[in-house]
């Protein structure tokens, strides 16, 4: 059965074949068939990189922290990111990735589902908070508890509107009830706020308004303790005024069998004005 290790493998693979024979063949080789990223919403990944031209520089990233379901086809991995342009003595761009990865029928990890956000020039993520991580603690947070009902992505899809109708009534206390000790919110210009005690100054950053989601798709482990689901979301401030955006919710269950979430990343349209 495949492990955690072989999860991070894989994606240091990717990370290596990317620098080797750029990010552009990096991606067509590790992303699935049926991948998806955010352009600005979901689409085909797989797709788009093979029809992207090649551009200098690279993308160089590491990950820092992972999960697996128990039954181990279904997992993800996420840490940081750095783009370096071509001959370039340093990187000019940085943040983190969360990328979705699933066993394929030839026994080989490929990615799901992938997404990430920008943080400021300058905030190398390496000196942000993975730097306590080791392996051992990924390790203890790796797998999630195996739910003995089976569970289908629509049962979990209805979850994730249920959260989202929570959220839309009081964030603070929906995130409180359905996230995890360590759940971790990922927002543009920010470093990952990691556990429930910081998810306050993550939903400051939505300024009181109001969050609705749509979920679109999404996937639930053999096991049916480990899952995600995606879509698209929009934000409502009191002015009225709205933002679109794509959103990836990744759960999984607690010994109490509830479904938690553990990886919650909003990623807002680019700005048209």
């Amino acid at each position: 059965m495949p492990t955690l290790e072989s999860l991070v493998a894989a994606e240091r693979a990717f990370a290596a074949a990317a620098k080797a024979n750029g990010t552009r063949a990096g991606f067509v080789e590790f992303l699935a068939a049926d991948s998806i990223i955010f352009r600005p919403g979901p689409i085909n990944g797989k797709q788009f990189w093979e029809a992207a031209p090649s551009r200098p520089g690279w993308l160089a990233w590491y990950p820092a922290y992972a999960g697996i379901a128990a039954s181990g086809e279904l997992g993800f991995t996420t840490g940081p990111w750095e783009f370096w342009p071509a001959e370039s003595t340093a990187p000019v761009g940085f943040g983190h990735y969360i990328s979705v990865w699933q066993v394929q029928p030839d026994g080989t990890w490929r990615v799901k589902l992938d997404t990430g956000i920008q943080v400021g020039e300058g905030a190398s993520p390496k000196d942000g908070i993975y730097a306590h991580w080791s392996e051992a603690t990924l390790e203890s947070h790796s797998r999630g508890h195996r739910n003995a009902t089976q569970t289908s992505t629509v049962d979990l899809l209805a979850h994730d509107r249920q959260f989202s109708d929570a959220v839309s009534h009081d964030a603070p206390a929906a995130y409180a009830q359905f996230s995890a000790p360590e759940a971790r919110l990922y927002r543009d210009e920010h470093h990952p706020f990691v556990g429930q005690g910081v998810h306050a100054a993550g939903l400051a950053l939505w300024q009181g308004g109001q969050m609705a989601w749509n979920p679109q798709d999404g996937g639930v482990s053999e096991s049916g303790d480990f899952g995600y689901t995606y879509g698209l979301g929009t934000l409502t401030l009191s002015d009225g005024q709205a933002s679109e955006r794509a959103y990836l919710h990744i759960w999984r269950r607690d010994v109490s069998g509830a479904w938690k979430l553990w990886i919650d990343v909003d990623n807002p349209f680019p700005s048209t004005a």
